[in-house]
């Protein structure tokens, strides 16, 4: 589709170490139909020959140095101060059109519709490109366009702005990712529109998510869970409460005296009915908010049964008492109460994390050993520095255990993805 009047774009090229690259970049940039007003590279400390090859292409290329401490948009704002054109063409290096038609198909809706105040393309993979992104590339832009109203998806490897909407808006110079989203859901809640162009496509052999780079993944949630609004992200816990968790007394040699105390004080903090194994005949009070189970003799007298094998034992009465909760909070002769402070901490625990496991634990500096094949073996070493000293964390039953209802399949019913609370 041709346009009634030639357009100015400036093509704006991020280039950071992209020898291998820049050469095809900008000679497909210039193959375009409609040609470029400009080409601006912005370059970022690389010391691989791109600027040098970049300088072949003479005056057609304009280069400026970026020097300053790096930041996505720190460095858009800077390259788009230097552009002139009344759209700006965002490219980074290594992503070469597919085809003549990049500029065009990117600028139909800009052109059409002015609410519209910026479009991205299709990112493809290449036959060498790693499994991950020929995977993520496929599932994240589909084959067909879109108006883009509410959701702010929106990729600045390769996307056009009109000059005049960056000038009201420009990007967070804050955020190391995501600045393009950002930049987007703040256009979108001011009244203004993102396009996807699926006609527009860009080879990209790493893909949005630069192979997974770790350092990358944790720099972007972290970007991803301070601006949930602005992504629409409304809730991001499973919302599970106190409700959901479950008391299990096991009684083993603690006086009935205390035994009582221990269930009263669980009573005092949990509403409804609980579970209680005890060791010896215990008359059940159907007024109480608890049942009892006399445990069995054989699994009593077992000396080898740790606390975990003792759950494992009453599985199945366990499973059917405690029905659809979530966590068991389990407790034993240890228990000697649990705050409010404890619990609240827990829930947070569990919407935060959802381990399997949390238990109450105590720092200590104290020297702990083991034995290792007659060798004796210091758990906690000192540092030089006080300071830098990092406390060993004993696990401590006084305030019960909380395992995930899944923990009463597993051999380790204390296992898991453990949390402390200390």
């Amino acid at each position: 589709m041709k346009l009634s009047q030639s357009p100015k774009v400036s093509i704006l090229i991020r280039c950071f170490n992209e020898s291998k690259w820049i050469n095809l970049c900008i000679k497909k940039i210039l193959n375009q139909t409609i040609k470029p007003f400009e080409i601006v590279v912005i370059d970022n400390k690389s010391n691989d020959g791109t600027i040098e090859i970049a300088k072949n292409f003479n005056k057609k290329v304009k280069i400026f140095k970026f020097n300053n401490n790096y930041t996505p948009g720190k460095m858009l704002n800077f390259g788009f101060s230097k552009c002139k054109g009344d759209y700006i063409l965002v490219l980074s290096a290594h992503c070469i059109p597919c085809d003549q038609y990049l500029i065009e198909n990117l600028l139909i809706q800009l052109k059409k519709n002015f609410q519209i105040c910026a479009s991205y393309a299709r990112q493809v993979s290449l036959n060498f490109s790693d499994d991950l992104t020929v995977r993520d590339l496929m599932l994240t832009y589909g084959s067909e366009s879109k108006l883009q109203k509410t959701d702010p998806q929106f990729n600045n490897a390769c996307s056009m702005i009109r000059r005049n909407e960056w000038k009201s808006n420009k990007f967070d110079n804050s955020i190391t990712n995501l600045e393009d989203r950002y930049w987007a859901a703040q256009k979108i809640r001011s009244g203004k529109f993102i396009y996807y162009s699926a006609e527009s496509n860009v080879f990209h052999y790493h893909g949005s998510h630069h192979n997974n780079n770790p350092e990358r993944l944790i720099k972007t949630k972290k970007t991803i869970l301070f601006n949930k609004k602005s992504f629409g992200i409304n809730s991001d816990n499973l919302q599970i409460k106190q409700n959901d968790i479950f008391p299990i007394y096991i009684h083993n040699q603690a006086s009935k005296k205390k035994l009582f105390k221990n269930i009263g004080l669980i009573g005092k903090k949990f509403k409804q009915k609980f579970l209680v194994f005890a060791n010896d005949n215990v008359k059940n009070d159907l007024n109480k908010k608890y049942f009892i189970y006399k445990r069995k003799k054989k699994e009593i007298q077992n000396q080898n049964y740790y606390l975990s094998d003792v759950i494992d034992y009453y599985k199945k009465i366990i499973l059917k008492i405690s029905k659809d909760k979530e966590y068991l909070l389990i407790c034993s002769d240890d228990f000697n109460g649990i705050s409010s402070s404890f619990i609240k901490r827990s829930v947070k625990l569990i919407n935060d994390y959802f381990p399997d496991t949390i238990f109450a634990a105590k720092k200590t500096i104290d020297p702990i050993f083991m034995n290792d094949n007659g060798n004796t073996i210091r758990l906690n070493r000192l540092n030089k520095s006080r300071k830098d000293n990092e406390p060993l964390l004993l696990g401590k039953r006084n305030h019960g255990i909380l395992i995930h209802t899944s923990n009463l399949f597993k051999k380790d019913k204390f296992g898991g993805t453990i949390k402390l609370i200390y």
